[in-house]
């Protein structure tokens, strides 16, 4: 009786302790429960905030580009002005001009005046048209702008929204992750629970079924062996300890992993809230680096504007002093030495009449034909003696007009020996010489030719050209053989003396390889030896 007594007590010691570990269990649930509430509502909130957050960022960006919009169109407005101010005065200025231009010109005769008025009319037409087209530009780079700020607001916004929407899945599915995570160990946890309590029962009512078993023995038994159902008794006493002591490891470990979780996700929380004012701290930053930008923006515009207006000032001011300050005929003292060559038709020489000038002759057209005096070498005299001679043509008609264009007087002579100029050897040694014109130009005895001299590299590396005024291609022409096919064509690329070299060449390798072959073959004497 006493042993069914400890028998009750022993299954009913085990009952609570399973009601216990029920009750435990349900409340590792239920504190699991309220746990992946609470995060839940945290990761909620967190996505709420950085959802505001975001949205105050989109909203102070708008603001920002809105700003940055106004501030362009207000700077292009006032740079537009300043350029229609500009180009008022810049035409009231030329219109200024234009009447003192006026006035002078009103003294001048009626063919410069139609010509003044015409090159008058002509730069206001290009004025007006510049000035069009410009206007036309500016408001097409405006349009441009414009739409471009557009189209990059648009794109940004795009993008923001495209990334709140991946950071949003993404949250999600960490958080469906984690819960299914949990969800999973829950199952898991109360399967083996139950499992555990399953096996306890049948080992239970098996221990149950064996004691009553054994009592029914034990009763026909002798004192030994109610000795060893003592000590059986005592040893499942003791493994019900060890279990129970197990049970309560469990349970500690399963609250220390509990206490880690919450570790883990507040340390998340701090991170992430952390994040948060990372990026808020970086939309601060960015929002002040985008005002001293648009300050800045607007400090250089307004120094570029300040620097146009006195540059278009100045401009203007040096227009006025230069207009109103124009010499009425730049002179230049310069008396050059030109030297020619009889050439014609670009320079005719003729001797001078007996008083010392030149005699009056017409053109076909019935206008005077304008000679100079020239000093040279006279071929039709004997010793050639140099004197005054009358030189005219295309050349010198050329010197004529750029001398009243210039404003500069000159002394003609002819070249002494002749000659255009070349480079010749001094006394056969390797050192050269120009003669002729260029040699007269490079001594200093004349400081500018003026006649047909062709232009050619090796003058041009010692004397500057001005622009040719004439012309001339030379052709050289030379007879065209027709080709002949003979029998003996195919020996043309070399000579006789050549092709019978070759054969001979042939003939003495091919026996000096017959004599080495035949040599090789012969084969070589054996020592032999004698027994």
């Amino acid at each position: 009786m006493a042993l069914m007594v400890l028998r009750m007590l022993l299954m009913l010691r085990l009952l609570v302790m399973a009601i216990l570990v029920m009750v435990m269990l349900l409340r590792i649930m239920l504190m699991t429960v309220l746990t992946m509430m609470m995060v839940t509502m945290m990761m909620v909130t967190m996505m709420l905030v950085t959802m505001m957050m975001a949205i105050l960022v989109m909203v102070m960006m708008l603001r920002i580009m809105l700003m940055t919009v106004l501030t362009m169109m207000m700077v292009t407005m006032m740079m537009v002005t300043m350029i229609m101010v500009t180009m008022m005065m810049v035409t009231m200025m030329m219109a200024i001009l234009v009447m003192v231009m006026m006035l002078r010109i009103m003294l001048m005769t009626v063919l410069t005046m139609m010509m003044v008025t015409m090159m008058m009319v002509t730069m206001m037409l290009v004025t007006m048209m510049m000035a069009i087209l410009v206007m036309v530009m500016m408001l097409r780079i405006m349009l441009m702008t414009v739409l471009t700020m557009m189209m990059v607001t648009m794109m940004m916004v795009t993008m923001i929204m495209v990334t709140m929407m991946m950071v949003t899945m993404m949250m999600a599915i960490l958080v469906m992750v984690m819960m299914l995570r949990i969800m999973l160990m829950t199952v898991l946890t109360m399967m083996m629970v139950t499992m555990m309590m399953v096996t306890m029962m049948l080992v239970t009512m098996m221990m149950a079924i064996l004691v009553m078993v054994m009592m029914l023995r034990i009763m026909l038994m002798t004192v030994l062996t109610m000795m060893m159902v003592m000590m059986m008794m005592v040893t499942m006493i003791m493994v019900t300890m060890m279990m129970v002591t197990m049970m309560m490891a469990i349970l500690v470990m399963v609250m220390m992993l509990r206490i880690m979780l919450m570790t883990v996700l507040t340390m998340m929380m701090v991170t992430m809230m952390m994040v948060t004012m990372m990026m808020a701290i970086l939309v601060m930053v960015m929002m002040l680096r985008i005002m001293l930008m648009t300050v800045l923006t607007m400090m250089m515009v307004t120094m570029m504007m300040v620097t146009m207006m006195m540059v278009t000032m100045m401009m203007a001011i040096l227009v006025m002093v230069m207009l109103t300050i124009i010499p009425d005929r730049f002179k230049m003292s310069t008396k050059l030495k030109i030297v020619t060559i009889h050439q014609e038709p670009f320079v005719y020489v003729k001797p001078t009449l007996k008083d010392g000038t030149c005699k009056k002759e017409l053109t076909i057209f019935g206008d005077t034909i304008q000679k100079v005096i020239c000093m040279g070498p006279n071929n039709t005299l004997p010793g050639r003696p140099i004197v005054p001679q009358c030189c005219y043509g295309f050349c010198v008609d050329l010197l004529i007009k750029l001398a009243n264009n210039l404003n500069f007087t000159y002394d003609v002579h002819l070249v002494h020996d002749g000659k255009f100029g070349t480079q010749e050897r001094v006394n056969n040694s390797n050192k050269k010489e120009w003669n002729g014109m260029m040699g007269e130009l490079l001594m200093g005895q004349a400081d500018t030719i003026v006649a047909p001299l062709t232009i050619n590299n090796e003058r041009a590396q010692y004397i500057e050209f001005s622009k040719p005024f004439k012309y001339q291609g030379l052709t050289i022409l030379v007879k065209k053989e027709i080709p002949r096919s003979t029998l003996d064509s195919f020996m043309q690329p070399f000579q006789s003396t050549l092709w019978l070299l070759v054969g001979l060449s042939v003939h003495v390798v091919a026996v000096m390889l017959y004599l080495l072959d035949r040599f090789r073959s012969i084969p070589a004497a054996r020592p032999s030896c004698v027994t």
